[in-house]
């Protein structure tokens, strides 16, 4: 009876250790509805604590799914009385400042890497590579990961990603769909 317990507690042990280990490597998390997310992108007087950002590399569709987002974001402050210009909330990878990092929640718009029309593999997004980079993460074959502190202490970031050049903007549609 107390090697079966003792067997139970190290199981245990395991599956809890595991756990915090793919929390710490901000493996892909369940989100949750969109609904869920909106104290993400605005607070409760309706401004905007979120930006979108969009690599200088990627395709015209990644920009197609950020202003849907930007959009969704838009009903959002207006639901709470306010207004915000959707066009300024979306950046260009090489634009976003250290101050950015550390004032914003930032939406990502497409994975680190693309296939380009040559075949060569080029940086779809500098920002979700630097992400990438320095938390040690993969993101192939996810829809949305949600990366918590990702910047900066109390700032999260959320990556939109997948298959080819129409998935992000796919995902980010549905997302954008299921905010308002």
């Amino acid at each position: 009876m107390k090697k079966g317990v003792i067997v139970l507690m190290v199981c245990a042990v395991l599956l809890v250790s595991a756990t915090a280990w793919a929390l710490n490597r901000n493996e892909e998390v369940t989100l949750g509805t969109p609904k869920d997310l909106k104290d993400f992108f605005v607070d409760s007087e309706g401004k905007h604590i979120a930006i979108i950002v969009v690599g200088r590399n990627a395709p015209a569709t990644d920009v197609t799914g950020a202003a849907w987002i930007a959009a969704a974001m838009e009903t959002l402050a207006q639901e709470k009385g306010t207004t915000i210009d959707p066009e300024s909330l979306i950046i260009n990878d090489n634009e976003v400042t250290e101050d950015m990092k550390n004032t914003y929640n930032i939406l990502l718009v497409g994975g680190p890497e693309l296939i380009d029309y040559n075949g060569e593999r080029v940086i779809r997004n500098t920002l979700t590579k630097e992400l990438c980079d320095m938390k040690n993460m993969t993101i192939e074959g996810s829809t949305y990961m949600y990366v918590i502190d990702a910047f900066a202490k109390g700032k999260d970031v959320i990556i939109v990603v997948g298959e080819g050049r129409e998935g992000p903007k796919n995902n980010a549609k549905k997302l954008a769909e299921g905010m308002i």
